[in-house]
């Protein structure tokens, strides 16, 4: 198993080709591009065709760098696929199908997908049309990317949120419900991106939620927190005492399932604060660490 990074860990002000430039020096080979690092507005992102002449350089670069760009991450709950109007919704979708051309373009594994039905963008709360509209949704999207090998990974989210309560999403928040998602798409294109950090927030058994994905699992957040607050840390960062999260029974949950890809680092806790030569010496000695652990794993 190799553990790989998101390249907004320095802050997304960072210009991507300078992050990726970073962590190459670094060692890391694995990584996800966030959307912001595309583009400023997240929820506009130019064609692919508008960011020709960028694609190409950033593939150059990215293939002399040594990387694999694992996933891409789209655009967050704020295009969410259940929405308060059917014209929002269809918008959303559209603006997916823009983040999968990009996702394409630059040979991503996969692209990260937050599920529809966040309560203050969805005013319906009726757990079936959430449901249907998240099915019908990803359905169109699945058509989209059909053909092609790229993954569309959905997301578990919390279904409480103490950063921001009113903030939530009122489904997919366990591992059961996307498994549901994706068996009504019914997409070989369709699978789960599962956030552990999420998971530990929701309560949930991170190594027997890692287990229950299986074959489903084409995406991962690896991230530590006290199980209240998104913290987005790097495992081994939190005393026992405010983490509960066995971090060597999780990697062997994903051992046990022969889980084929990269395992990315989502690392928010050094975003813009620290200068970029100590996020260079934190996350070379963090990656030291992880290393280690996969490899006596």
């Amino acid at each position: 198993m190799r553990f790989g990074i998101v390249t907004d860990c320095y802050g997304i002000g960072l210009p991507l080709e300078q992050a990726l430039t970073r962590l190459s020096r670094i060692g890391f080979r694995d990584v996800e591009i966030v959307g912001g690092h595309l583009a400023e507005d997240i929820t506009a992102p130019p064609s692919v065709y508008e960011a020709k002449a960028r694609i190409r350089y950033l593939k150059k670069l990215i293939s002399n760098l040594g990387i694999a760009v694992c996933q891409l991450h789209g655009p967050y709950g704020v295009c969410d696929l259940v929405a308060e109007t059917e014209t929002q919704r269809k918008r959303n979708i559209d603006i997916y199908k823009r983040w999968i051309d990009w996702s394409l373009a630059l040979e991503a594994g996969a692209l990260i997908i937050h599920i529809g039905g966040r309560n203050d963008l969805c005013p319906v709360k009726d757990i079936e049309f959430i449901i249907c509209r998240n099915v019908d949704s990803l359905c169109r999207l699945a058509e989209h990317v059909e053909g092609t090998v790229l993954k569309l990974a959905i997301e578990n989210l919390p279904s409480r949120c103490a950063d921001n309560p009113n903030t939530f999403n009122l489904y997919g928040n366990t591992v059961s419900e996307l498994k549901e998602i994706v068996s009504a798409v019914g997409s070989d294109n369709l699978g789960i991106c599962l956030d552990v950090g999420h998971a530990n927030i929701e309560g949930l058994d991170v190594p027997s939620a890692v287990i229950d994905a299986d074959n489903s699992l084409v995406a991962t957040h690896i991230q530590e927190n006290n199980g209240v607050y998104d913290m987005h840390m790097l495992p081994f960062s939190l005393r026992r005492l405010y983490s509960k999260m066995d971090w060597f029974a999780i990697f062997k949950a994903f051992k046990k399932i022969e889980y084929p890809y990269p395992l990315i680092g989502e690392c928010a806790n050094t975003s813009g604060e620290l200068p970029f030569e100590i996020v260079d010496i934190y996350l070379k000695h963090q990656k030291e660490l992880l290393d280690t652990v996969m490899k006596h794993l």
